[in-house]
C-alpha cells in the first residue's frame, strides 16, 4: 500500500497537504475538487485490484473510522 501511495504522489501534479493511512486513508486536500478527482482517478488506475473511494467533508464534518471529525475555522 505504501508503494502504491508513493507512486501516486510521485506522479501527481497536485499533491495533498498531508496523507495519513491507518485502516482508511485520510487526506487533507488544499486544491480544487476537480484536481482531487484527477488525483484519485490516477491512484485508482495504478492497480486494478485496489480501488479507493472518496468521502468529502459536508457542513464542516466528516465521518472517519467510526468517529465524526469537525473542522473548526481558525480566525485570521
Amino acid at each position: 500500500m505504501e508503494d502504491l501511495e508513493d507512486r501516486a504522489l510521485t506522479q501527481a501534479t497536485h499533491k495533498p497537504l498531508c496523507l495519513f493511512r491507518y485502516v482508511d486513508t485520510f487526506v487533507i486536500w488544499p486544491h480544487e475538487t476537480e484536481k482531487l478527482e484527477r488525483f484519485f482517478d490516477n491512484l485508482n488506475g495504478l492497480r486494478g485490484n485496489i480501488q479507493f473511494t472518496v468521502q468529502m467533508e459536508k457542513d464542516g464534518h466528516l465521518p472517519f473510522l467510526d468517529i465524526e471529525l469537525y473542522r473548526i475555522p481558525i480566525a485570521p
